[in-house]
């Protein structure tokens, strides 16, 4: 992270990723955090666009003294975005390492990691009004909750990032325009998605994976598949 702090940066940080670990479910996590997510965070990155995360970050003190200190994001439940915006807004980059941060979160299953995807946060009611179950619990989606706060837009644009999604509209658009048919240009589409991605998780990983490509095609498809339903919920 040091080696990436150059004169003109101002904060350096990690692009999340996850350990080895046994199980379907490990493998869906790996295929998320080394496709879906390596894809926007990479993007944003090469964009210059603010997507810093705060497991694993370094920044300069001398900026963020100026800019009222740690206390100053505490009120912010993205600190970490707003940490980064701030040294932005001073003129300084943001930039990730070639290193991931490697997250080990123990045995998973597959209603959990969905859960994990969706940020649902469990509270305990306080009897403030703010509960909708027997068992005196709510539910809020933490993530959906900030993008509409801070960049409303993406709540409409996130799913044409996704291959099933995009892929239907352009093999609708390619037909309507051009007469293509709309079946093989989606197979083409989705194989191109397909091959690109799995390049893109070995890249990241950094070495050879430790389950097969038919194991890897499980999780993709199961991943793309279910992603707008994920979104809807």
């Amino acid at each position: 992270m040091v080696s990436h702090m150059g004169e003109k940066v101002g904060l350096v940080h990690q692009m999340p990723f996850v350990c080895d670990r046994d199980g379907f479910p490990s493998v869906l996590e790996k295929v998320y955090f080394g496709t879906c997510v390596a894809r926007i965070y990479l993007a944003a990155d090469l964009l210059g666009i603010n997507s810093v995360t705060g497991m694993s970050c370094i920044f300069r003190k001398s900026i963020v003294d100026e800019l009222g200190g740690l206390k100053a994001f505490g009120c912010y439940l993205a600190e970490d975005y707003f940490l980064g915006l701030g040294i932005q807004k001073k003129g300084f980059k943001l930039r990730v390492t070639s290193q991931p941060a490697w997250q080990n979160p123990g045995p998973s299953d597959i209603p959990s990691f969905q859960a994990r995807i969706r940020r649902h946060v469990l509270y305990i009611s306080r009897n403030d009004g703010f509960f909708s179950h027997e068992n005196n619990t709510f539910t809020y989606c933490r993530w959906t909750q900030l993008r509409i706060a801070m960049v409303p837009t993406t709540i409409l644009l996130e799913p044409l990032q996704e291959c099933v999604v995009l892929g239907l509209c352009t093999a609708w658009a390619g037909h309507a325009l051009f007469h293509w048919d709309p079946l093989v240009f989606f197979l083409v589409h989705s194989l191109s998605w397909f091959l690109l991605d799995y390049c893109l998780l070995t890249s990241v990983n950094g070495d050879w994976l430790t389950f097969s490509k038919s194991e890897f095609l499980l999780a993709w498809l199961f991943r793309e598949f279910d992603a707008f339903r994920q979104f809807l919920q």
